[in-house]
């Protein structure tokens, strides 16, 4: 499977341009492009020159780039940032400020992550009180210092690419997940699966996928019943599960990219949302969760449409100067 690199090389290359990887012996993945005598560098095939670097910061801090969406005027989901202490960690009790007990009073449904990361690591879906919150803790607070508990946002996953302010690729995913027959139990069904799915769609239990499991109150060991879906990762697997929906967005999905660009100042980046109808207002019906200024580009692009995207991608870094 091509990385985003190899895609920008060989897009490079169409166009008529040299591209070469200079340190190719060490681990980092640089990409240098020359172009009518100028050359331009990129890195892991997702981080642009005209990268921001405290910019880049805030957006990696979930907490922070909420806060920064918000006071631009764009939806995100209500919630509230806290600190881990060492010695919570330390003495198995996880002694929470009041703003954070008090959000569990209304009895509605919550999420907690890490602050920092992405990629649904070290997620729970399932959070109604400080109890939940504590054992969620008990197991993934070393993964993070900071953490964020936010509302349940119910709705269809969708992945914004967004270059130079507009929207190049929309895709709505699916979360990965498997459907008992009656017969067989969780962990049968993983490995058949996974008997005929190839390389890059195998899936394996890890922490994640387990905290999945205790939210649904699911056991690897258990007969799925018929038709009962089960949920495995917060992410579609070995790019199945994605549809592009650019055709279908709402025109206030580009002002809404236009402005998140905007905030961060970013030539490049990708914008994870939950939206109840991509094709009516997005200010009304959808909710920013994460905003990305160096994306997994590819995991936001269907396979046919990579190459078209990469040459975009070359175009606007060689021209912009």
């Amino acid at each position: 499977m091509s990385t985003a690199s190899d895609l920008l090389k060989s897009a490079a290359f169409e166009l008529g341009m040299d591209a070469t990887r200079p340190y190719s012996d060490l681990r980092e993945d640089l990409l240098s492009i020359t172009s009518s005598g100028a050359s331009y560098q990129i890195l892991d095939g997702r981080a642009l020159p005209g990268l921001d670097a405290v910019a880049w910061w805030m957006s990696r801090h979930k907490q922070v780039s909420k806060s920064l969406l918000l006071s631009a005027g764009l939806p995100c989901a209500p919630g509230a940032a806290f600190e881990v202490l060492e010695e919570w960690i330390e003495d198995g009790n996880f002694d929470f400020a009041s703003n954070i007990i008090i959000l569990f009073e209304n009895g509605i449904r919550w999420v907690a992550k890490p602050a920092r990361g992405s990629g649904g690591k070290g997620i729970s879906l399932n959070i109604h009180n400080a109890d939940d919150l504590s054992r969620h803790l008990d197991a993934h607070a070393l993964e993070s210092g900071d953490w964020i508990v936010e509302h349940f946002i119910t709705g269809y996953d969708l992945g914004l690419l967004v270059l130079d302010g507009k929207i190049v690729s929309a895709v709505g995913r699916k979360a990965f997940a498997l459907e008992g027959n009656g017969t067989s139990t969780l962990e049968e069904l993983i490995d058949t699966y996974n008997a005929s799915a190839s390389p890059e769609a195998q899936f394996m239990i890890d922490s994640d996928a387990r905290q999945l499991l205790r939210d649904q109150n699911a056991y690897l060991g258990e007969i799925v019943e018929a038709n009962k879906s089960i949920r495995l990762s917060n992410r579609p697997i070995g790019g199945s599960g994605i549809e592009s929906i650019l055709q279908n967005l709402h025109p206030s999905y580009h002002e809404l990219a236009a402005k998140v660009a905007a905030v961060f100042k970013a030539p490049f980046l990708a914008i994870d949302l939950v939206t109840t109808d991509e094709s009516a207002d997005a200010f009304q019906n959808a909710t920013i969760l994460e905003v990305d200024l160096t994306p997994e580009w590819i995991a936001y692009v269907l396979e046919h449409e990579r190459m078209e995207i990469a040459r975009r991608i070359v175009q606007f870094v060689t021209q912009r100067a």
